[in-house]
């Protein structure tokens, strides 16, 4: 198994399309089923705002990925900020240490782009608040949702 830094392609979310149908069928909210924004990713990524890590089985099958953000923090300017933007690893390998292989690799990237900050998030429904706490993360804020429309 690897874990690397890839550039985010037409190619790449082709491949990796299947996964996030996976990752959907995983988390379907109230908010209805994901739809990437495929243009926001690829301005993103034409900024350098877009980092992919993907780790891959031996066979060089995608079966897990992180997104990161890139930006500066609105309320403090100076400071730039990695911000994981969407995290997924197939059911059949979340046993062992693949999701901390990931997390460590996006750390890694995000901190040689010059971030000074790194956040994560998860969901309610997968309480991982211990599991960062133990990779050195804090808990910072919560978020609250509330559906209006439609």
């Amino acid at each position: 198994m690897r874990v690397s830094r890839e550039k985010w392609t037409g190619e790449l979310y082709a491949e990796l399309y299947d996964l996030i149908l996976i990752h959907n069928e995983e988390t379907a909210s109230t908010l209805g089923p994901v739809e990437p924004m495929l243009e926001f990713y690829f301005m993103l990524a034409n900024q350098e705002a877009l980092e992919c890590i993907i780790a891959r089985n031996d066979e060089g099958e995608a079966i897990g990925y992180m997104l990161c953000l890139i930006t500066y923090n609105h309320h403090h300017r100076s400071v730039l900020v990695g911000s994981q933007d969407i995290f997924f690893v197939r059911e059949d390998y979340r046993k062992g240490s693949l999701g901390t292989k990931i997390i460590k690799k996006a750390e890694e990237v995000l901190i040689a782009r010059g971030c000074q900050i790194i956040s994560m998030f998860y969901s309610e429904s997968m309480d991982l608040k211990n599991y960062y706490e133990h990779l050195g993360y804090t808990p910072m804020e919560h978020t609250v949702y509330k559906k209006v429309g439609d």
